[in-house]
């Protein structure tokens, strides 16, 4: 397994923007068959959560123990900062992803493009953002994992509620927000009715603070048959232990991780 950080100058992000990127070690093959080969990776992009970076999920998780079981999945993990992973004149996170970070790695190294071949994931703040890059590009993703979190209602919650979330101040109305691309409700109301929608994982601790939040979801989500997969977990709250359980169970479900499976 191979270990990269990438700390590269962003046109979009206005800074340095550090990436982490794990690479699956090729068992049983010499240099001369891995670096002679046209064969493309499966690639996870992970998505941290609030006040995190592109290290956590290496530090918090067991995503290298993971990806190395799937054999051939490269795992991405970009820092987005407390962005809410939205597209905003200071932070256009949206832009960075998908017109700079995923072009300049498919150039880089041998990611796969099919949608087959490429998932995304996230926790917390990072499950929305995985949530939304999935609805926005249902081209893209064969399935997202929404970890602890779930797109949230916006016209049925108070000016509080949406202050303390932080996305009201980002897109300055209510009106600003239900137009915009973090209105993931909207989003899924349009993108189930399509015949690429990606599959859903959603998977929270059955003690989470938003327990109730993301059960509303699951229900509208099945509502309008978007595909899906919902696990609760006992006894866990918001944490980092539950979104271990949940990326191995992720993995396993999208048909990654065959190995644990033949065992």
């Amino acid at each position: 397994m191979a270990l990269l950080t990438i700390d590269h100058e962003s046109y979009y992000m206005h800074t340095n923007a550090l990436v982490t990127v794990l690479i699956p070690k090729q068992w049983g093959k010499t240099p001369q068959e891995i670096y002679s080969t046209r064969n493309k990776y499966k690639v996870l992009w992970l998505l941290h959560g609030a006040q995190e970076d592109a290290t956590a999920c290496v530090r918090k998780t067991n995503i290298e123990v993971y990806a190395q079981e799937c054999k051939d999945l490269v795992v991405v993990m970009p820092s987005g900062g407390n962005s809410m992973y939205a597209e905003t004149p200071t932070i256009p996170f949206e832009s960075y992803f998908f017109e700079e970070l995923v072009p300049m790695l498919r150039s880089w190294l041998p990611l796969s493009e099919r949608k087959e071949d490429n998932f995304v994931a996230g926790m917390s703040m990072g499950g929305n953002g995985a949530l939304k890059m999935a609805l926005l590009h249902p081209e893209m993703f064969a399935a997202v994992a929404c970890l602890s979190a779930s797109a949230i209602h916006f016209e049925e919650q108070d000016d509080a509620e949406l202050r303390r979330g932080g996305l009201l101040q980002l897109h300055g109305s209510l009106e600003g927000m239900v137009q915009s691309n973090d209105n993931t409700w909207r989003l899924t109301t349009e993108t189930a009715k399509k015949e690429n929608c990606p599959k859903l994982f959603l998977a929270t601790g059955d003690q989470d603070k938003f327990i109730e939040r993301i059960r509303y979801y699951r229900d509208y989500a099945q509502s309008v048959r978007m595909p899906m997969e919902y696990r609760e977990y006992p006894g866990y709250v918001h944490e980092w232990r539950v979104w271990d359980i949940g990326l191995d169970e992720f993995l396993r479900w999208a048909g990654l991780n065959k190995m644990r499976e033949e065992r």
